[in-house]
């Protein structure tokens, strides 16, 4: 049989009931209240005047210490102080105020922004302004796009990444020369084959019947996988479309996919 603890009650003699560990109620010792203070609930108080209208009022003590000793009364004095202190912080800048190269008005930038060796303008629109007097320099505008000349745009005109024109011209050309509408690896025949670029697009390559063969949607995906492996192979059969150059690619193939010859004659 369990024994019932003893009750514990605050000693001040309010009849509150507390823990076995405690002694009193918070604030209801009276030996350690502030003479300072006023108790209000058992709360300890004190005057304290407004920091905006000089309005003297009873706050919490604890709500003082907590706000650093600023004291308003009223939200709106609250505010009214608050727009008059400062926003930015002087010491605490480590960047540099420098002038825009157009307008000529200063501004600050930020220290991260220096470092980048940016921070020359104030504004997009005095940018966009000295774009226009001074394009960019790495503007491509030679007929070659290849390599380091390597761009989406020719002399303002875009080229490269799209084809405007008519395939069909070039996909005939493309089936004469493979000789059928098949796939150049695998020999899938179908209306869906597509036209692959050996040369990629972002290097100036062309749909032109020089720089295409045509390949399934599956070994497309496969050849762009790997750039270095397929180039040369590729570049051989265009300057030779024969069928010696065929079938290195197709063992190519077979190769990058893992699949031996003896393979294909097992049941």
């Amino acid at each position: 049989m369990e024994v019932p603890k003893p009750k514990n009650y605050c000693r001040c003699g309010c009849g509150t009931e507390i823990k076995a560990t405690r002694k009193w109620v918070s604030t209801h010792n009276l030996k350690k209240r502030n003479e300072n203070y006023t108790y209000i609930a058992n709360r300890a108080h004190r005057e304290v005047e407004c920091m905006e209208c000089e309005k003297k009022q009873l706050k919490r003590a604890d709500h003082v210490k907590r706000r650093n000793g600023k004291v308003y009364c009223s939200s709106a004095c609250a505010n009214k102080a608050n727009a008059r202190a400062p926003r930015s912080y002087p010491e605490r800048k480590t960047g540099k105020m420098k002038k825009c190269k157009i307008c000529r008005k200063e501004f600050y930038v930020q220290k991260a922004v220096l470092s980048y060796g940016r921070g020359i303008f104030c504004s997009r629109e005095c940018h966009f302004e000295w774009l226009k007097e001074n394009p960019r320099i790495n503007f491509v505008k030679g007929n070659d796009n290849s390599g380091k000349n390597n761009g989406m745009y020719k002399n303002g005109k875009h080229a490269g990444r799209g084809y405007r024109g008519d395939k069909r011209k070039i996909k005939q050309e493309l089936i004469e020369r493979d000789g059928g509408k098949e796939c150049l690896l695998c020999g899938l025949p179908g209306d869906g084959l597509h036209m692959h670029r050996v040369v990629y697009g972002s290097q100036g390559g062309k749909y032109e019947t020089s720089n295409c063969i045509q390949l399934c949607g599956e070994d497309h995906a496969l050849v762009h996988s790997s750039k270095k492996t397929w180039l040369e192979p590729q570049q051989n059969y265009l300057a030779e479309p024969n069928e010696k150059n065929r079938n290195k690619l197709i063992k190519l193939r077979l190769e990058v996919l893992g699949i031996t010859t003896e393979s294909l004659f097992e049941e």
